[in-house]
């Protein structure tokens, strides 16, 4: 905005309030320059026998720069430093493949293909940086014009290797087309690991045409009701070494002061024996088209993550605050379902409908030996009323999955003070940073005392006290549900007519609970001058006694704790359905685009991410992290037009 005499106002300061105000005061100049060549050639040793070798190579140089000139950094205060800085980085890509590939045919019935490979990768990126403060206008951003006083002025340079060796093969083989295998290898090396670079990870899979076999043609009438049936098996693995740095694992050092002399100390843990982290898949499955009209799969599977990399918290007296390291096993299991059905297919008309849907449980197997039940890992103790015991949960368990939502039961919203006489005489509230209790008995407190208590108040939330004790701690958190979906799909049907077309499709994702963190963050826990969502009108105040939310707090200053603990009022069922897609197209007939001059002829127009049927309060149904605090921007709604000539 700006004042009454037209000047701008940089509002609450200068990241949160108006980009007008400093919009020329920040230069940032940057240029990157990239180049990639690839090459290859193939070798036909014989008819049957060839070798393909081919070879990429990237190089990416990039240059920035960037200056603060005097800027506003709120009202009456600027900022003076003209920080100054400068980049130089360059990564260079190599990669290398030789894939030798052989295939027969042996008396017309047993066919073989296989396949043989190796792959080398290289990466390399090094660089500078260097920055310094102090220029003397804010005419000149040249690094030289610092001021070359004792820390205004800073550089460093950096390096980086990777490289990654593979040896890969593949053995296709099938006899009359009736009877299938398939053998799979490889056996990577990875220059980030250091006494476990290298991990082989095998695979197989077997099929049986059942429709080819000649006494289910009599039996069933193949060419009339199954047309096809395949039953199929598979055993396969493949490693994961990703988001670990090049030189992580071989642990670092850092400066630091001791009685005033600087040595040297280690600031990361060395782990020399991480190994790659595998994940290992057995499924079995059939496939099936039946009256020429239904296809037909369906799968069941059954994986297992072996040797999981995880960063895991240590504690304080530890020296270090993570580690990473191989963390036990974990179970993935479930069905896959597809079906297709081509209702109509006619000259001037095809009409077809398809469904996939996916079930999905998780379970963790196996985890480092600690001394604790089930190896536990974090995790949370609250009361049982089965067993009317305390027990352990949430975190890391075996034998438990570990996508669960523990939280506590809101209850209400105290709108009268029989309500309050009702839930607060005989309870205390001990979850936020002062312990709350009735009215009466807060005024009954010494002056000492009431620094340690605060009064609950009409608009504060009503807890379940699970066990009873007349206390709310965290104890009292309940089961929400699941934060990953179980059942995961999608729908969509396919219409022509002539040479119009159209296409929809939709998918699902069902049995989960979403944490809406942002909304309660919004009501009660936000500070700074932000915008905020209109439920803020629906929160309780004396004019609104019936409002859904309890009453807004800024910042939480009279420590209710109504929205910041995570709370029944914020999970919702995280079911969606989502209007994926819809596209319709026109071909012009051949024999006008020919008229034309044209060879052809098409327009389509294209929606995506239209629209969402749930009840998740989020943003957007598919949020990242959407199970426990999850915000993020929605997946933009898209409108494509195209237009394809084809001379």
């Amino acid at each position: 905005g700006t004042n009454a005499n037209g000047d701008l106002l940089v509002g609450r300061d200068y990241q949160d309030g108006n980009p007008l105000v400093n919009d020329d005061k920040f230069i940032r100049k940057n240029l990157n320059q990239k180049l990639t060549l690839t090459q290859a050639f193939t070798i036909n040793f014989l008819e049957n026998l060839s070798l393909r070798v081919s070879g990429n190579w990237f190089f990416n140089q990039s240059t920035s720069e960037s200056f603060n000139k005097d800027y506003i950094a709120s009202p009456g205060n600027y900022v003076r430093t003209r920080n100054s800085s400068a980049s130089y980085d360059k990564i260079y890509n190599q990669t290398y493949n030789a894939v030798l590939n052989y295939r027969t045919e042996i008396a017309s019935s047993h066919h073989i293909d296989a396949m043989l490979g190796s792959e080398f990768f290289d990466t390399y990126n090094n660089g500078f940086t260097a920055a310094g403060s102090g220029a003397p206008t804010d005419d000149f951003m040249d690094l030289g014009l610092t001021s070359p006083e004792a820390n205004k002025r800073s550089i460093d340079s950096y390096h980086d290797r990777q490289r990654i060796m593979s040896y890969f093969g593949r053995v296709n083989y099938d006899y009359k087309e009736k009877y299938l295998l398939t053998l799979t290898a490889r056996r990577d090396g990875y220059s980030t690991l250091l006494n476990n670079r290298w991990g082989t990870f095998p695979g197989v899979s077997v099929g049986w045409a059942l429709h080819r076999e000649d006494f289910l043609k009599d039996y069933l009438g193949t060419d009339k009701v199954v047309n096809t049936l395949k039953l199929r098996a598979s055993y396969g693995g493949n490693g994961n070494v990703s988001g670990i740095g090049s030189y992580t694992l071989q642990g670092s050092y850092g400066t630091n002061k001791y009685d005033g002399q600087v040595g040297y100390t280690m600031s990361t843990l060395s782990i020399p024996n991480l190994k790659w982290e595998s994940l290992i898949t057995k499924e079995v499955g059939l496939e099936s088209r039946i009256l020429n009209k239904i296809d037909l799969s369906l799968a069941y599977y059954h994986r297992t993550t072996k040797d999981k990399i995880a960063s895991l918290s240590l504690p304080a007296s530890a020296g270090f605050t993570t580690i990473t390291t191989n963390n036990g096993d974990m179970q993935n299991q479930g069905v896959e379902i597809g079906v297709n059905y081509q209702m109509l297919r006619r000259k001037d008309w095809d009409l077809s409908f398809n469904w996939n849907t996916a079930y999905n449980k998780n379970k963790i197997l196996k985890l480092p030996f600690n001394g604790v039940e089930n190896n536990r890992q974090g995790g949370l103790q609250v009361y049982d009323p089965k067993s009317k015991e305390l027990i352990w949960v949430g975190g890391n368990q075996e034998g438990q999955d570990p996508n669960v939502a523990y939280a506590y039961e809101a209850i209400g919203i105290i709108r009268t003070k029989e309500q309050l006489d009702s839930y607060a005489l005989q309870l205390k509230d001990l979850i936020g940073a002062r312990t709350l209790v009735h009215p009466d008995v807060y005024n009954a407190l010494s002056s000492s005392e009431k620094n340690l208590y605060y009064p609950l108040a009409l608009g504060d939330v009503m807890w379940k006290d699970v066990n009873g004790d007349g206390i709310i701690n965290s104890y009292d958190r309940v089961y929400m549900g699941n934060t990953v979906p179980r059942w995961t799909g999608g729908f969509g049907a396919a219409l022509r007519w002539k040479n119009i077309n159209l296409s929809t499709r939709f998918d699902y994702a069902l049995g989960y609970v979403a944490y809406d963190g942002p909304r309660a963050w919004f009501l009660g826990m936000m500070q700074g001058t932000f915008n905020t969502t209109t439920s803020v009108f629906d929160t309780w105040t004396p004019e609104n006694p019936n409002a859904k939310y309890p009453t807004y707090y800024w910042a939480d200053q009279l420590f209710k704790n109504n929205t910041s603990r995570e709370s029944s009022m914020f999970y919702n069922k995280g079911n969606y359905l989502a209007f994926r897609e819809i596209n319709v197209s026109y071909r012009l007939p051949k024999s006008i685009a020919n008229r034309l001059k044209m060879e052809d002829l098409s327009i389509s127009a294209t929606g995506q991410n239209l629209h969402y049927w749930s009840k998740n309060t989020l943003f957007s149904p598919e949020s990242g992290s959407v199970g426990q605090n999850g915000g993020g921007y929605p997946l933009p709604k898209t409108f494509i037009l195209g237009l394809q000539l084809t001379f």
